[in-house]
């Protein structure tokens, strides 16, 4: 039997790479391992032994094992892999599941079905995330709104038909500026109605002059004040009764 040598072996093995074996070729592999066998020739050549025995453990260890938390791209490298991606789209978007992909998921059961997290693992993501924000940090997308998935590109797009049906004072409180103006005018009054007192609870902020009488005034801050749901009502709908002093 002709031997060849290592480097000529891992040659051939690189060469047939990604190659299939015709049926009679696989046939005739075949007949030759059992007439080696039946002939007690099959074997390892004398002296040699596999390069993995008495190794426990075939595969060699993980460059980065032992080191959970320690490794951290420099920031360098985080300039250069985002620079690298910028205008890239990721590998799976537009792309959609076929139907024999889709039969295939059916009935399958998710991996982390009716697994609960350990407590210990609980208690270390909360203190992870408590820390995070007590340094100040806030989410990464804590007012931005997420452009991909906005308007006519969401999913749930219907034309734009709830700003046609919305009023026009609809529209304006579904805006970021009026929830800014909100917000201030709670700040100003430290949550807190200026008329009874409440504080904390279902608050509301009014406009002092009319919204609609003043629309130059609709976001001045000092043009709002904050009242309690009841204090609101009374001053709306039974303004004489009420008459309320700011």
């Amino acid at each position: 039997m002709r031997k060849f040598s290592l480097i000529h072996r891992k040659r051939l093995g690189l060469a047939k790479q990604g190659k299939k074996l015709v049926e009679n070729h696989k046939e005739a592999i075949r007949q030759s391992v059992i007439k080696a066998h039946q002939e007690k020739q099959f074997g390892f050549i004398s002296g040699f032994s596999p390069w993995n025995k008495g190794k426990k453990g075939v595969m060699p260890l993980a460059w980065n094992k032992g080191m959970k938390g320690m490794f951290r791209h420099t920031e360098e490298t985080k300039r250069k892999m985002s620079e690298a991606h910028k205008g890239k789209n990721t590998w799976t978007k537009g792309r959609k599941l076929t139907d024999e992909q889709k039969e295939k998921l059916k009935g399958k059961i998710p991996w982390n079905k009716g697994k609960k997290m350990r407590e210990e693992s609980k208690k270390k993501l909360s203190e992870t995330l408590k820390n995070h924000f007590k340094n100040g940090k806030a989410v990464w997308n804590k007012g931005k709104k997420y452009l991909q998935i906005t308007g006519e590109k969401c999913h749930l797009w219907r034309g734009g038909i709830s700003q046609k049906n919305r009023t026009e004072r609809g529209n304006i409180m579904s805006m970021v500026e009026y929830k800014n103006w909100r917000r201030a005018v709670f700040e100003k009054d430290n949550y807190q109605c200026v008329n009874c007192g409440e504080m904390g609870g279902y608050l509301e902020a009014d406009h002092i002059k009319s919204f609609k009488d003043f629309p130059e005034l609709r976001f001045e801050v000092n043009n709002g004040q904050t009242l309690c749901k009841n204090c609101h009502n009374l001053k709306t709908f039974n303004r004489k009764n009420q008459p309320l002093t700011v």
